[in-house]
C-alpha cells in the first residue's frame, strides 16, 4: 500500500529543506529549522507553540485535539552534531539527491523523522474530527548535548505535556539479517546513567622529587581495576524477547557476519553495566605532583540497577585500593511493554506496505529524549523504518561522521509506515 504520490512529494520537500538549514548544536540556530515548520503547520490551520529556554534553542509543540484515548506523541529533534564539510562528498547542509540517494547532516539523526512525523501529522489534521486522541508534535533542541535546551527544559518548564501516552521516537527502524530473514529493530526502553567520582589522595611535593605515595599512581591502579572488573550480566524483558524473537541464548551465536556480530553486540550492551571515564582532574601547578587526584566515571546501567547494587559492585572492585567512591547522580532506566497493541500495529503497518520483515526489540544505544517519558509509564518506541538499502551496520558508521546519507527508497518507506501506523492507532 503506497501514500499517494503528492503526499510522498511533501514529505520529501520538508526533509530536503531542512537538511538545508544548519542546525549544529550549539550555533543556537533551531529556531530557523522551527519557523519553517511553523509555516507549514500554520498553513494547514494547526496552532504551533514556541517553547525557549534560551533565544534561537526554540522547541516546537503542536497539537491536534481528539477524543479521551491516551494521547500519541511524535518526538524528535532539529539540531544536528557538527560536521566537516571538507571531508565530505555532498555538502553537509545541500540536502542534494544523487542516484536515489539523499546527502546532509541529519538525513539519519534525525530530520528523517522529523519530516516522517510532520507529515503524517499533517494528514491527521486533514481527518478533522476523527481522531480518537489528542496527538502532539514535538521537534526539540539541544539533543545531541544532553537536552538542557531541549526536551529537559521542556519538562521542567511545562511538565503538564508529558501524560502517559505512546511515543513514537528515534533510535530505531534499522534493519538486520540473520540466517536468511530480514528484522526490523525498534527500542523498547534504555539504559540508566549513573556518574560515580573516585578519588585518590596522597602525598604531594616537587616535581623533581616525586614522592612514593602519590594520589595518581593509586588513582591509575583504582581505574585499571574499576574497567577491567566483570561487573555482572542480567537479562532484562527486552533481551529475553530479542533472544527468543532471534531463536538464541547467550552462547548459541557465533558471528559470521557483520550483522551477527551486531547482533551479539546489541545481546552485550543491553545485559551488562559498564564504565566509561568522561573527566580527569589531576591538578593544574606547574611542576608539582599534585596530593588529590578525581576521576568521573560515567555508568551505563541495565534496567532495574539500583544505586545499592551499584555502590555494592563498586565497593567490590575496588576492595583494598584507598579511594573515595562518591555516585554523585543516578538516572534508572526504563523498559516498555511488548506485547502492547501498539506492537501489532507496528506489524500491521510494515505487512500493508508489502514488508516480510520481522519486529525485534532492543535498548536503544545512548540516551534519547524518550527518557524524559519514563516516569509517566507510557509506551515509548524508537521507529523510525528503513529498508534493507540503510541496514543498521551502515547507518553505525554513517550516523555523526562523514558522508551521513539516507536512500530516496528508505526514506519513502519509512514515512509510508508511519502513516498508516500513526493513522491506525489514531482513526476513530
Amino acid at each position: 500500500m503506497r501514500m499517494l504520490e503528492e503526499t510522498e512529494q511533501q514529505a520529501l520537500t520538508i526533509f530536503k529543506k531542512l537538511l538545508t538549514i544548519d542546525t549544529t548544536n550549539g550555533e543556537k540556530e533551531e529556531r530557523k529549522a522551527a519557523e519553517y515548520l511553523e509555516e507549514i503547520l500554520l498553513d494547514e490551520g494547526i496552532p504551533v507553540h514556541f517553547y525557549e529556554n534560551t533565544s534561537g534553542r526554540t522547541n516546537l509543540v503542536a497539537k491536534l485535539v481528539g477524543g479521551e484515548e491516551e494521547p500519541l506523541y511524535l518526538i524528535s529533534h532539529l539540531d544536528v552534531v557538527r560536521a566537516e564539510e571538507a571531508k565530505w562528498e555532498q555538502p553537509p547542509f545541500s540536502g542534494v539527491e544523487v542516484d536515489g540517494v539523499i546527502w546532509g547532516r541529519g538525513t539519519l539523526d534525525t530530520k528523517q523523522l522529523t519530516a516522517m512525523q510532520v507529515n503524517a501529522f499533517l494528514e491527521l489534521a486533514r481527518l478533522k474530527d476523527s481522531l480518537n486522541r489528542d496527538v502532539y508534535l514535538l521537534a526539540t533542541a539541544d539533543e545531541e548535548n544532553g537536552s538542557g535546551e531541549g526536551m529537559g527544559f521542556l519538562k521542567k518548564a511545562h511538565p503538564d505535556l508529558f501524560q502517559k501516552g505512546m511515543v513514537i521516537n528515534e533510535g530505531g527502524g534499522f534493519t538486520v539479517n540473520y540466517k536468511g530473514h530480514t528484522y526490523l529493530l525498534y527500542t523498547a526502553g534504555e539504559k540508566g546513567v549513573a556518574k560515580v567520582k573516585v578519588i585518590a589522595r596522597g602525598q604531594g611535593g616537587h616535581a623533581s622529587c616525586p614522592p612514593e605515595n602519590q594520589a595518581i599512581l593509586t588513582l591509575a591502579k583504582a581505574m585499571e581495576r574499576l574497567l577491567s572488573w566483570s561487573f555482572p550480566k542480567s537479562s532484562t524483558k527486552v533481551s529475553t524477547k530479542f533472544k527468543q524473537v532471534l531463536g538464541i541464548d547467550d552462547i548459541s551465536l557465533v558471528p559470521k557476519t557483520e550483522d551477527e556480530k551486531l547482533l551479539v553486540d546489541l545481546l552485550e550492551y543491553m545485559e551488562t553495566t559498564g564504565p566509561v571515564v568522561n573527566k580527569l582532574e589531576i591538578g593544574s601547578v606547574v611542576n608539582a605532583i599534585p596530593y588529590l587526584t578525581e576521576v568521573e566515571v560515567e555508568f551505563r546501567l541495565v534496567p532495574g540497577t539500583t544505586k545499592e547494587q551499584l555502590s555494592r559492585w563498586l565497593a567490590e572492585a575496588l576492595y583494598g585500593v584507598e579511594v573515595d567512591i562518591e555516585i554523585t547522580s543516578l538516572e534508572e532506566g526504563f523498559e516498555c511493554e511488548l506485547d502492547a497493541p501498539y506492537i501489532r500495529k507496528m506489524e500491521q503497518a510494515l505487512k500493508d506496505v508489502g514488508s516480510n520483515a520481522t519486529l525485534l526489540p532492543f535498548l536503544a544505544l545512548g540516551r534519547t529524549d524518550g527518557r524524559y517519558f519514563g516516569d509517566t509509564r507510557s509506551a515509548i518506541y524508537g521507529f523510525s523504518p528503513l529498508t534493507e538499502k540503510d541496514a543498521f551496520v551502515s547507518v553505525l558508521k554513517k550516523v555523526h561522521n562523514h558522508n551521513e546519507n539516507i536512500t530516496r527508497e528508505s526514506f519513502l518507506f519509512g514515512t509510508n509506515v508511519l502513516s498508516l501506523l500513526i493513522k491506525s492507532i489514531c482513526r476513530k
